[in-house]
C-alpha cells in the first residue's frame, strides 16, 4: 500500500466556457479549455483559427493541445510558445495563422502571468475594480521568436475576475456594452457570465465565432 499526500492550495479556480458557432458553419474555429496541473497551477488557453470552420478548428485545436502539453509537463508559459510556435508557423506555410490568448495561475501563491499573441483584450476585476489587458503582438504562425509576445505578470486573489474571449465577443473597439455588463454584474457564477457574454455578443460588431472564458478566484474552504 502506498499513501501520497499533497499540499492543499489556499486557492481554487472556478472556470465557466461559453461558445457559439459563426452563423451558417457547423463548426467554430475557437478552441478554449483550461485544466490544473500537478503543480497546482491553473491554465486557461483561448486560440482563435483564421476565419471558420474545420480548417481554422484544427489549427486552433493544434495551437491548444500542444500548449496544454508543455505546461502540463511544468514548462513556463513563453517557453511553451516558444516550442510550439515553430511547427505552427511551418504547418501553416505563413498563409494561415491563429491567436492565442494564455492565462496561467499558481493557486498557492496568486501569481499569474497573462500572455497574448493577437488575441481580444481580456477583462480583468481586482480588489473590485475593472481593467483591461490588452496584447500588440502577432498571432502564431505570423511571427518569429524574438518578435514572440512577452508574458504580462498579475496577482489574483479572492473574488477576482479573469476573462478572456475572443474577438467575435469584443474586438476591444466597440465593447462598451461589455464593460457596463461587467460592471453591472450581479455575482452570478462563472458559467452564466460567460454565456451571457457569448449571447448578448450576437449581432453586435462582426458575424463570427464566439467565445468567452470566466475565472473566478476563491479561497479554498479547510
Amino acid at each position: 500500500t502506498c499513501l501520497e499526500m499533497h499540499e492543499r492550495a489556499p486557492f481554487r479556480a472556478v472556470v465557466g466556457i461559453g461558445r457559439q458557432q459563426r452563423s451558417g458553419v457547423s463548426v467554430s474555429g475557437d478552441s478554449g479549455c483550461w485544466f490544473l496541473t500537478d503543480a497546482g497551477v491553473a491554465c486557461l488557453l483561448l486560440a482563435d483559427g483564421m476565419g471558420s470552420g474545420a480548417a481554422a478548428a484544427q489549427d486552433s485545436r493544434m495551437l491548444v493541445s500542444s500548449m496544454e502539453r508543455f505546461l502540463r509537463a511544468g514548462i513556463p508559459l513563453g517557453d511553451a510558445l516558444g516550442a510550439v510556435s515553430p511547427a505552427l508557423r511551418l504547418r501553416s506555410d505563413g498563409t494561415r495563422f491563429v491567436t492565442l490568448d494564455a492565462l496561467t495561475l499558481d493557486l498557492f501563491t496568486g501569481q499569474a502571468e497573462s500572455l497574448k499573441c493577437g488575441a481580444a483584450p481580456s477583462y480583468v476585476r481586482t480588489d473590485g475594480r475593472w481593467s483591461v489587458l490588452a496584447g500588440k503582438s502577432l498571432p502564431v504562425g505570423l511571427s518569429d521568436e524574438k518578435n514572440q509576445s512577452q508574458s504580462v505578470p498579475l496577482r489574483l486573489s479572492h473574488g477576482d475576475l479573469f476573462i478572456m474571449v475572443s474577438d467575435g465577443v469584443s474586438d476591444g473597439l466597440d465593447d462598451a456594452w461589455g464593460r457596463e455588463l461587467l460592471r453591472e454584474h450581479g455575482g452570478e457564477g462563472p458559467k452564466e457570465l460567460a454565456a451571457r457574454l457569448v449571447t448578448e455578443a450576437r449581432g453586435r460588431g462582426s458575424d463570427d465565432d464566439r467565445t468567452a472564458i470566466v475565472m473566478r478566484v476563491e479561497k479554498t474552504n479547510f
